[in-house]
């Protein structure tokens, strides 16, 4: 299967496996929440995730209590988001399948195993305190802290949802629903049908419609019935958020794709930085409506740890005008972001950069920002953690390396001379615009290079959350049933494949695999002699077969002044042993799939070697690759130019 992205894309689809693969959790993003609560029942909105100092999660009998007054009951759906058929009173509501409940006075044993969730809606009844007290007055707040992340509702169609928002200020129903077509929401609909959707009243214990003036508030679940023409699952407000991580941006170990100006540095200064996209889409219908989108950084915050906070800096980015490039956009680092003001039906990319800048202690850092999207009264929220780490750290907690450049390396080879074929004794000249070439190099825990033309990035299977999955590197498609994937697709999970067309391996011409070929052709069984008569024919043999190398073997290895090359190594590294596309291979360009006189191309040979530069940088090498190709002319084709290797996977083994 021919890669049918650029360069660039490729980078950024190992950098985004990378993440998965390389990075472990990095210190938690702790939010607290406050919550007010009245005397009798509430409906609360929990969006932090409360864990304790060794990162696990707390019970709700751990997190709901309070001083001053008394929490008897909390109930909690099943689900992340509760759906059920609208109930009026809160106890007939998870007296049904679905709920869990804790009590107070419960003598059962079990209130201890029913654990708090974040962005999760519970049913908190606070008891009266004496008969002068009524249900409804005020009884006190509930401070709880706990992770956040990047959080957009799943809704359930056709029914109702128990759900709540991340919420400042006090913005209006009707204009956060209206891309829905809610806007025209009443308390009490005419026709006599329940009210779409619905708030509980603590004073009296039930629930009652709302209409498109009242507000929303922080911390307050809501009933909302869910049409079953939504078109968007994940709607949160008329603003909709795409964004590369299921929680947050993770930038992966680095140390960066993207070369660009240093801003805070001399002319000439430059920064490794790994990129990340959001894309913000406006479900409004009307192009007036608009909506100011704002990235703020919450933690680490600067004041009396001004080191600590600048450690992990995000840059806004854009592209460099008449050039393939990025550069640092006039914003500069991402601290109070105004990002764009969207009208109605727009839709806006933000690209952000990473850059490292610590070069001691931990290799995790984590920042926390906060996505703001502006309605009348108030905004809707979004907490965004963004996680980085440091390849010069590597070790510890991230795993060392069996060989010090063992893993997955993707590169780009940027070609800047080639043979003339127009001038005598063939001399090299400068391109006019050099290409970007993707290359993929394994190297194995014994420090051998290999070459591969596709890898899958998965994990393996486990059915213990005790048991953490193992990151894997699969280049064999049958054995891809026996893992798992790495990323969350369409309610699946799926791995994460990385290919390049520029290096297409060779056919296997070894005996066992071509026996059909080498008896109907009465040959020695000798790859060369198979190879040779394969060469030879201007027509398919019908017993060839289709099966090609999954990775082909280098000679050298990857290091600062090492080389690199295609050799022969069962004769010596001298002798040369090209990449061979045979005449039938499925990647010769003069082949024709469906031209019945081009169905046989010419023997191609590719001999590579790559010399890298004695400076070195972590996860990062530099050097010089030529490669002389023999086949695609009557002369051999030279070309030179610069690559880039990036190490993107510490996985020392193919499956």
């Amino acid at each position: 299967m021919n890669n049918r992205h650029s360069p660039s894309t490729l980078l950024r689809q190992c950098s985004l496996a990378a993440a998965v693969l390389l990075l472990p959790t990095a210190p938690a993003a702790i939010q607290t929440q406050t919550v007010e609560l009245d005397y009798g029942w509430n409906s609360v909105w929990l969006e932090v995730e409360p864990v304790d100092d060794e990162g696990e999660t707390l019970t709700v009998d751990q997190v709901f209590t309070a001083v001053g007054y008394d929490i008897d009951i909390v109930a909690r759906p099943l689900t992340p988001v509760g759906t059920a058929e609208f109930i009026d009173s809160p106890e007939n509501t998870f007296n049904q399948a679905g709920w869990l409940v804790w009590y107070e006075s419960d003598l059962s044993g079990d209130n201890d195993s029913i654990l708090t969730h974040g962005n999760q809606a519970y049913l908190v009844h606070v008891a009266l305190p004496s008969k002068t007290d009524k249900d409804g007055d005020p009884a006190g707040t509930l401070a709880i802290s706990g992770r956040v992340g990047f959080f957009q509702p799943t809704w359930t169609r056709g029914a109702y949802n128990l759900v709540g928002f991340g919420i400042s200020g006090r913005p209006r129903f009707a204009e956060f629903f209206a891309p829905l077509g809610l806007d025209d929401i009443v308390a009490s609909p005419s026709d006599g049908s329940a009210p779409v959707i619905q708030r509980l009243d603590p004073a009296t214990g039930a629930w009652a419609g709302v209409g498109g003036t009242d507000v929303l508030l922080p911390g307050e679940a809501y009933w909302i019935w869910v049409p079953f023409n939504l078109k968007n699952r994940h709607f949160a407000g008329p603003v909709a958020i795409a964004s590369p991580g299921l929680s947050g941006l993770d930038f992966g170990v680095g140390p960066g794709a993207i070369e660009v100006a240093d801003p805070q540095g001399n002319p000439g200064d430059t920064l490794m930085l790994t990129s990340r996209e959001l894309t913000f889409s406006s479900e409004e219908t009307d192009p007036a409506a608009t909506h100011t989108i704002t990235i703020a950084k919450v933690l680490p915050e600067t004041s009396g740890t001004a080191a600590v906070a600048d450690e992990l800096r995000l840059y806004a980015l854009e592209p460099k005008p008449e050039s393939l490039a990025w550069q640092i956009a006039e914003s500069g680092q991402v601290t109070s972001w105004n990002v764009v003001d969207l009208a109605g039906g727009a839709t806006r990319t933000a690209t952000v950069g990473a850059h490292r800048h610590w070069t001691t202690g931990e290799p995790l850092r984590e920042n926390l920002y906060r996505i703001d999207v502006a309605l009348d009264g108030g905004s809707v929220r979004f907490w965004l953690p963004a996680a980085a780490g440091n390849p010069d750290l590597l070790g510890g907690e991230l795993g060392a390396p069996a060989s010090q450049f063992t893993g997955l390396w993707v590169g780009e080879i940027r070609a800047n001379e080639v043979t003339s074929a127009t001038e005598d004794g063939r001399p090299l000249r400068p391109t006019t615009s050099p290409a970007g070439l993707p290359i993929l190099i394994h190297v194995d825990t014994a420090g051998v290079p290999w070459l591969l033309s596709h890898v899958m990035f998965m994990q393996t299977k486990t059915a213990a959350d005790s048991i953490a999955a193992e990151p894997v590197l699969v280049v064999d498609e049958a054995k891809i049933p026996y893992f798992e994937g790495i990323q969350e697709r369409g309610g699946k999970k799926v791995g994460q494949r990385v290919e390049t067309a520029f290096f297409d391996l060779p056919r296997e011409m070894d005996a066992t695999t071509q026996s059909a070929l080498v008896a109907a052709a009465g040959l020695d069984g000798s790859e060369e002699a198979t190879t040779d008569y394969v060469n030879a024919q201007t027509s398919r043999p019908a017993a060839l077969v289709e099966t090609y190398h999954l990775k082909w073997e280098l000679a050298g290895g990857l290091g600062p002044d090492a080389i690199v090359r295609t050799a022969d190594l069962a004769a010596g590294d001298a002798v040369d042993q090209p990449l061979r596309l045979d005449p039938f291979h499925r990647s010769n360009p003069f082949r024709h799939a469906y031209h019945p006189q081009h169905g046989a191309g010419y023997a191609i040979e590719r001999s590579f070697t790559i010399t890298f530069d004695p400076d070195y940088e972590p996860g990062l090498l530099r050097g010089t690759y030529q490669e002389t190709t023999t086949g695609l002319a009557d002369f051999d084709l030279v070309s030179r130019g610069r690559i880039t290797l990036q190490r993107v996977s510490l996985v020392g083994e193919l499956q």
